[in-house]
């Protein structure tokens, strides 16, 4: 009894130990073998029938190896990550110091503050940007002549405009990433105006001719298939990208116009889309089926397909529309970002979320989703989430020397433009960071 005590304080030994190197993290491998093997046999016992030391030795080494194979596979990153062992019949990873966490998707030890893959949580991918302190860093997917005006993230690329007139396009991966130089996807170009992608269509603002002109143009080449749209002067319109309409002031007398995105672009007055004598018109923005603008310190909504113009909300001070997700429409009065219930108000006037001063134009510099809003302020961007603004409020990681311009994002990533101007020219450039 006492040969058989010492042989399972051994074995017990073992074990621990094995499950000591698991602390960095451990997945499992099922078991393949049968039961496990005896401890040396009848032979094992004071050696009556023959069985030896070595024989027994043997045996409990399989015992302790269970149903692993002869050898337990370390981290598909490599053994100088971690390495593997067996812990009560299954294959186990741990993880060393320099990699501790293992992400059981990939089988990899990662380091979490660095692993451009896995950056902050197992499979964060920075889509081509590093990973500092756990965070994504944003990479640079274009770079331009000129300052920056506005920028619109589209399908599978980011439009950017400039104030020397051109569009410059680039894919959101950035491989077509080039030297700085003039944007090269349209030219003549109204400064400042917002464009919009709606299948192989881009609609955009031109002055062919010294004549500001709304227009579109294919996604394959702009310049040679730009066709005008509406009257003369139209520079305010937004786009229904699900029923693939769009609609757009027009002059003399100010009214409402809306017409398909495909096919011959032919526009038709919106009912009850008449606006007041002498009205300029202001920024469009289009949400859960109406169209809404501004004018003074009130908001109003009309639905794309015609009828009453009706008022949403009214302020203290001039309201500026800045943008919206699926259940708010956001403004900015001056002093902080508010917002009021899609898709008519609530009676009330706009709700603060968050004191801010924020850099708007006609597209409002301004981004959001469900979840978070983006604004530009002074050259910085910044985010919070809408839940709980002030208590998440950050500034976006980005470089000392540029001046955010503006920015937008889809489910993956934010995007920006920013003037990068130094001593010898003026460029912009263009940065993704993913979400």
């Amino acid at each position: 009894m006492r040969q058989s005590t010492s042989g399972m304080r051994t074995a017990c030994a073992v074990l621990a130990l094995a499950i000591a190197g698991c602390a960095g993290g451990c997945y499992g491998m099922p078991r393949i073998g049968g039961t496990k093997g005896g401890a040396g046999g009848s032979g094992g016992v004071g050696g009556a029938t023959g069985g030896n030391s070595a024989d027994a030795g043997d045996a409990g080494a399989d015992a302790d190896r269970g149903g692993c194979p002869a050898t337990c596979p370390g981290p598909s990153t490599g053994p100088t990550t971690g390495s593997g062992s067996c812990v009560n019949d299954e294959c186990r990873v741990s993880c060393n110091s320099t990699f501790p966490t293992l992400c059981t998707a990939a089988n990899a030890c990662v380091d979490l503050t660095s692993d451009a893959k896995n950056c902050g949580a197992c499979s964060h991918d920075c889509q081509g940007g590093t990973c500092a302190g756990g965070s994504c860093q944003p990479v640079m997917i274009a770079q331009y002549f000129g300052h920056p005006q506005i920028i619109y993230v589209g399908a599978e690329t980011v439009y950017v405009t400039t104030d020397v007139g051109y569009v410059g396009r680039a894919r959101k991966d950035g491989s077509d990433l080039k030297p700085v130089a003039m944007p090269g996807f349209a030219s003549s170009a109204f400064v400042g105006t917002v464009l919009a992608e709606d299948g192989d269509r881009v609609f955009f603002v031109r002055i062919p001719a010294g004549t500001i002109q709304l227009s579109y143009c294919l996604t394959t080449g702009c310049d040679s298939t730009a066709m005008p749209i509406g009257g003369p002067y139209a520079q305010y319109f937004a786009v229904d990208q699900t029923n693939h309409k769009i609609v757009w002031v027009d002059y003399s007398p100010s009214r409402l116009v809306s017409a398909s995105t495909v096919g011959t672009i032919s526009g038709l007055d919106v009912p009850g889309g008449t606006l007041a004598d002498g009205s300029s018109g202001s920024r469009l923005l289009y949400a859960q089926g109406g169209v809404y603008f501004s004018d003074g310190s009130s908001v109003s909504r009309i639905p794309v397909a015609g009828g009453s113009i009706a008022t949403i909300t009214t302020g203290s001070a001039p309201l500026t529309i800045l943008g919206a997700n699926s259940s708010a429409l956001f403004l900015h009065d001056g002093n902080a970002i508010s917002w009021v219930p899609l898709p008519s108000g609530d009676g009330r006037g706009p709700k603060a979320l968050i004191v801010a001063t924020v850099t708007v134009n006609v597209d409002g510099r301004f981004a959001a989703d469900d979840g978070s809003i983006y604004w530009v302020s002074n050259g910085q961007a910044n985010t919070c989430e809408v839940s709980n603004c002030a208590a998440t409020l950050e500034a976006l990681p980005q470089r000392a020397a540029d001046r955010v311009g503006d920015l937008g994002l889809d489910a993956a990533a934010v995007y920006w433009v920013a003037d990068s101007s130094d001593a010898d020219a003026v460029i912009s450039t263009v940065w993704k960071l993913a979400r």
